[in-house]
């Protein structure tokens, strides 16, 4: 690392790097800092690594080093121990701009994003609402609720926008609504853009109901298979059921296998129920 004047850089690039949200957060002390801001160079752009908003006279310029290096120097500035989820979907998009993996970063292991879905829906967080981002930014939500509420259509998140502003909702009570927003997405009208409480709660008193319904009807066929246990593993998200019996002998396995096919009826009498509230 070696020190060099503002005249010596052409292209100063103070965006790109820039992971850090909400921007404010890095604004504080910008003016009053300790250190010239530090540059990397790739093919000829000179990427300031920190005190993006900072013009100086002088920087810090890392030689001979690689993106992983540039990053790390970053991250580590700033701390890597209370990254928000914001901030960690800002870092995967600098990795990939740069055509870069982040299986290839342990950060990223160690905040528990791991597998492809994980990785998606860390990517889709990008897409929302500054309102919502700050929301995430500031609360500790689960991967299962953050991949729900990037699955929601636009006009619904259009609503959960409105709902943060209008209700400041607990974590508790965020999640409830997104969950809420997402099981009835096909019933909710799509010209509903905004937080409407009295509208929503009819159409979720509706759902209710026919949910009701459906698991009542769904209970009394599938004990129809005993002792097959029949269940749905997702929330009739897909129409995947997973059958499972018991066994202590050859006899009872023949006995259980017999009994299915007399009872392959009760198979088709499910579907035909989850046809009748397009499930299938």
């Amino acid at each position: 690392m070696k020190l060099i004047t503002a005249d010596q850089t052409t292209n100063i690039d103070r965006a790109t790097f820039n992971w850090i949200f909400p921007d404010r957060k890095e604004e504080t002390g910008a003016d009053d800092i300790t250190y010239p801001p530090a540059l990397w160079e790739k093919k000829g752009i000179y990427y300031q690594l920190n005190y993006f908003s900072h013009c100086a006279d002088e920087y810090f310029f890392l030689e001979n080093c690689g993106f992983f290096d540039a990053l790390s120097f970053s991250v580590d500035f700033y701390g890597t121990k209370n990254l928000n989820i914001i901030e960690l979907s800002n870092l995967l998009f600098l990795a990939e701009h740069f055509g870069y993996d982040i299986s290839d970063l342990d950060l990223f292991e160690r905040y528990g994003v791991a597998g492809d879905r994980k990785v998606k829906t860390l990517r889709e967080l990008k897409d929302l609402s500054e309102d919502i981002k700050e929301y995430l930014a500031v609360k500790n939500f689960s991967f299962k609720t953050l991949n729900l509420l990037t699955r929601l259509p636009e006009n619904l998140i259009s609503i959960l926008d409105s709902y943060l502003l209008t209700e400041n909702p607990s974590v508790s009570d965020f999640k409830k609504m997104v969950t809420k927003l997402f099981d009835m997405k096909e019933e909710i009208p799509q010209d509903l853009a905004t937080y409407d409480k009295n509208e929503l709660e009819k159409v979720f008193l509706s759902k209710n109901i026919t949910q009701e319904n459906f698991l009542s009807e769904m209970k009394d066929i599938a004990g129809e298979m005993k002792p097959v246990k029949i269940k749905n593993l997702d929330n009739f998200e897909t129409d995947i059921l997973e059958l499972s019996f018991k066994i202590n002998s050859p006899e009872d396995f023949e006995k259980i296998l017999n009994q299915m096919f007399e009872k392959k009826k009760v198979i088709k009498n499910i579907y035909r129920v989850m046809e009748k509230y397009d499930l299938h």
